[in-house]
């Protein structure tokens, strides 16, 4: 039996689990990443070398629990966020680090002209925004120049662990595509971008494609983790197109939604495809394969900051009461009639990167009865819900592809609320959900092992190590089927006035 460590970087912690290559998760560990409002640059940061070393914790404590002979883990494979990076010294130190979350460089974006940010979404398919590596230099360069004038390259926080562990820096190309400084339909570094952002002097790395093996563990750390000095580490990809891997969405119209912190709804297609509408992202994926994406924006974190400040609340009342995730679900879809008088708009929305959408927040009550402090989570269920729902139509719309089944992963799939609704609404579509929230480490794992030849091809690894989906029904809901759709139809209305009048 052969064995693969997989590093996530999520946007909400660390992830290290062990899998062994019949698919089964022999151990895993989670611990939360740290952030940290830097005053100086007021901006949202996070200490990289802390975090590796937590990770390696982590690592650790993950091998000591398994009762496996070391010698059989054969790779450590490593995925993350996008968009967070680190920018580094001439000889390779950390000086600073951006996560995905910060958009301290917004003002940037907006200061582009507008054949300039044409010409970014031409050659990126992204539409400029504090997030991308590219225009935080352009911000650094124009704020903070003496820090500015020390980087001499980055990395995103994938290919700097990767780098921790081996020793190489190397770039692949699902999360150098979330730069701004890579052109997604030639796969590599653009020096037309690099000159418009005004970032020419930095030696980038090699890109490569995702699931390539960058090197061998360093010395020490193989000493440290009592591994072999041949563990291989392996550059996966970033952790969105990961769980599409750890999903098995291979095939041209393959959708997978991603349902965690965010929701990114991506979507296997066969040829690289632009939106002329200038709403969604596109970028590659395996090789000869590319994605679309449409995304819901921030949900999980969301709602578990209404869930958070609910039980604060309610504790005042009940001093010793505690409240799970699964508690406080089934509370509200017991008060799921709270919401039928509220339309929803909070926070997750059709994308539309060239509008900023994320930010829409707002019930609309219809009737004297309704009380907005029990409507407002079931209402958040039903939003989110209904943004899924229009995200998938707005991908099938700009494909042209039909999409027969939707696979749902993430730790959204915890909702019992939002696991009847999508259903109803999603008409013949089948929708399946995979029996645990870590597609990503699973899509990292099948990477590594394919890297280091377990299986022959990526067919062969996905039908052994993805998980059976469940197929999810709404039985229990069918009577609503009408409800759900006719207020669903009158969401859609509201959100594109709202999108219009913006």
């Amino acid at each position: 039996m052969k064995y693969v460590v997989s590093i996530d970087v999520g946007t909400g912690g660390l992830h290290v689990s062990l899998m062994d290559s019949e698919g089964k998760v022999l151990n895993n560990a989670y611990r939360e990443l740290i952030y940290s409002a830097d005053d100086t640059h007021h901006a949202l940061t996070f200490d990289p070398d802390c975090e590796f070393e937590k990770t390696l914790c982590l690592l650790e404590n993950v091998l000591d629990q398994a009762a496996i002979d070391r010698k059989d883990i054969i790779s450590i494979a490593v995925t993350s966020q996008r968009h967070g990076g680190v920018f580094l010294d001439a000889n390779g130190h950390a000086i600073y680090a951006c996560p995905n979350m910060d958009d301290m460089a917004g003002q940037e974006a907006r200061a582009l002209l507008p054949e300039e940010t044409q010409k970014v979404y031409e050659l990126t398919a992204r539409w400029p925004t504090g997030l991308f590596q590219a225009v935080r230099l352009r911000w650094f360069k124009h704020q903070q120049p003496t820090l500015f004038a020390k980087i001499s390259t980055f990395l995103m926080i994938n290919d700097w662990f990767a780098f921790q562990l081996t020793g190489n820096m190397r770039s692949e190309w699902t999360n150098a595509a979330e730069t701004m400084l890579f052109d997604v339909r030639k796969l590599c570094w653009s020096h037309e971008l690099r000159t418009l952002f005004g970032v020419e002097h930095l030696e980038l790395p090699d890109v490569v494609e995702p699931g390539t093996i960058t090197g061998t563990l360093k010395p020490d750390l193989a000493s440290r983790l009592k591994l072999e000095q041949e563990t291989t580490v392996v550059l996966a990809a970033a952790d969105t197109q990961s769980a599409l891997i750890g999903t098995g969405a291979l095939e041209n119209g393959d959708v997978t939604v991603v349902n965690g912190s965010t929701t990114p709804i991506q979507m296997v297609v066969d040829d690289m495809l632009v939106d002329p509408q200038l709403r969604i992202w596109s970028g590659p994926y395996l090789p000869g394969k590319w994605v679309l994406e449409s995304n819901c924006g921030k949900t999980g974190m969301v709602y578990r900051q209404y869930l958070k400040h609910l039980s604060q609340f309610l504790r005042l009342f009940v001093t010793d009461a505690t409240f799970s995730y699964e508690d406080m679900g089934e509370i509200f879809d017991q008060h799921l009639d709270a919401a039928k008088g509220v339309l929803p708009f909070l926070g997750p929305c059709t994308c539309d990167v060239s509008k900023f959408l994320g930010m829409l927040n707002a019930l609309f009550i219809e009737g004297e009865d309704v009380n907005p402090f029990t409507a407002i989570i079931p209402a958040f269920i039903e939003n989110l819900a209904f943004a899924i729902v229009a995200n998938i139509e707005q991908l099938e719309e700009i494909s042209g592809v039909p999409i027969q089944t939707i696979r749902m992963t993430g730790g959204g799939n915890r909702n019992a609320l939002l696991m009847k609704i999508l259903p109803l609404l999603l008409k013949d579509r089948k929708m399946t959900r995979s029996s645990s929230t870590e597609a990503t480490s699973r899509g990292a794992a099948i990477q590594a092992f394919l890297a280091n030849q377990v299986f022959p091809d990526l067919e062969s690894a996905i039908n052994r190590l993805v998980e059976p989906h469940e197929i999810v029904d709404s039985t229990s809901m069918h009577e609503d089927r009408e409800r759900y759709i006719a207020k669903y139809a009158e969401w859609k209305q509201r959100h594109q006035q709202i999108k219009n009048y913006l």
